[in-house]
């Protein structure tokens, strides 16, 4: 009976939660060597703000709830009480809170340009199964906005793709945002950038054809992350490009197509509008629609 609680309660969270966990783990056991304390043994108050300031020293303050819940399973683990967050702790994690808290921001991944997308494209040999599997990650991955999560380890299957008449239907098993089946629609195109193309395409080098719960891209997240920055390099884009770059991409294309804001979060799976700092806009692009407000705001010389 215990080990079917243990299994209930671990498929409480997703498989990416405990690999982040055990990342946490980790990272906690290397501070304590630091600070010469044994984690396998029980800490107190001053020792545990210890850990986090030297944690904060590398990392985000807004990472560090993530990080003790983290610890929190390390402890449990090992059968050890839960950490001492009492009026110290408290004091500390607001210090830390109210001196890096306004600038203590992440900094989303950049956007590739339309112009980025074509060199990926012209650097690529589509007669190629890896290449062709790549670019069609990558159109998925913009016009789709999905997190990398949604789309490696065989998490996105052939199963999860039907054709309509009009383009794609994309069935997303669960998200960061819904543990529910999400159907997204991708529109068929008549360029280089076409969702139905590049499946079709894909499918042309599987001769006895995919199996429903056959992955599409059965790597791992790192190994795409990798490949991505790998051919971003070879197509002469030195930006610091993430798996994350596809989903801003999509967003800050469709924004500048003029999609409605609710259609963008729908689209995206987004729950609030969060969504809107992963948009970035180049010097032309801003000038133009404030020139165009302040046009509209200023009062009448007669005024």
């Amino acid at each position: 009976m215990e080990r079917l609680v243990a299994i209930v309660r671990r498929a409480s969270k997703k498989k990416g939660t405990y690999s982040t966990y055990d990342s946490y783990a980790r990272t906690y056991e290397k501070l304590c060597a630091v600070l010469r304390i044994d984690p396998a043994k029980d800490i107190t108050e001053f020792e545990l703000c210890a850990v986090c300031l030297l944690f904060c020293h590398s990392h985000s303050v807004n990472s560090l709830t993530g990080f003790l819940s983290g610890v929190e399973q390390y402890r449990r683990s090992a059968a050890l009480p839960p950490l001492p967050r009492f009026e110290a702790y408290k004091e500390m994690r607001a210090g830390l809170t109210n001196v890096f808290g306004r600038i203590d921001k992440v900094t989303p991944a950049p956007t590739l340009s339309l112009g980025d997308l074509v060199r990926i494209r012209l650097s690529l040999d589509l007669r190629r199964k890896d290449e062709a599997l790549f670019w069609c990650m990558l159109v998925l991955g913009v016009q789709g906005l999905l997190r990398a999560g949604e789309m490696v380890a065989g998490r996105l299957r052939w199963g999860d793709i039907e054709f309509v008449s009009d383009g794609l239907q994309l069935t997303i098993p669960f998200s960061k945002s819904n543990p529910h089946p999400v159907d997204l629609f991708l529109v068929r195109r008549n360029d280089w950038f076409c969702p139905c193309w590049a499946i079709e395409h894909l499918r042309s080098f599987l001769v006895a054809g995919p199996s429903p719960s056959q992955g599409i891209y059965t790597k791992s997240y790192s190994t795409f992350n990798s490949e991505l920055k790998r051919r971003c390099k070879r197509a002469g884009i030195t930006k610091a490009v993430t798996s994350h770059s596809l989903r801003r991409t999509g967003a800050t294309m469709l924004f500048d197509a003029g999609v409605p804001e609710a259609a963008i979060m729908t689209h995206g799976r987004w729950v609030s509008t969060t969504w809107r700092r992963y948009l970035e806009f180049g010097e032309a692009q801003q000038r133009r629609p404030t020139a165009t407000c302040l046009l509209y705001t200023s009062p009448s010389p007669r005024d």
